[in-house]
């Protein structure tokens, strides 16, 4: 029972020790006069840039590779660019069932 309620809630937990230890930390740093508060504020915005870095890196691999997935349009709409009789259509959504089920 403890176990269940500790491993819904840890996360919890950890914010809260994230956010005390930084506030600490923070103080400190401030306190003391040893730190620049440029620097603090740049290292927070490191994780977000290297967080967006990875994923755009990860799309352009995927692009490159051939991965990337095509959009198929469920609509059922016949697109203007395409010329293609309605029903048609080089992708069938009868094709991909098989693999959605």
């Amino acid at each position: 029972m403890l176990q269940r309620k500790l491993a819904r809630n840890w996360h919890y937990f950890a914010v809260f020790y994230v956010i005390t230890i930084g506030c600490y930390w923070t103080a400190i740093i401030l306190i003391s006069g040893e730190g620049e508060i440029i620097k603090l504020i740049a290292s927070l915005f490191l994780i977000p840039i290297f967080l967006g870095l990875d994923q755009w890196a990860q799309r352009l691999l995927k692009i490159a590779s051939g991965e990337w997935p095509e959009v198929i349009d469920l609509s059922g709409e016949e697109s203007i660019e395409s010329g293609e009789p309605k029903g048609q259509s080089r992708m069938n959504i009868k094709h991909y069932i098989p693999f959605i089920n």
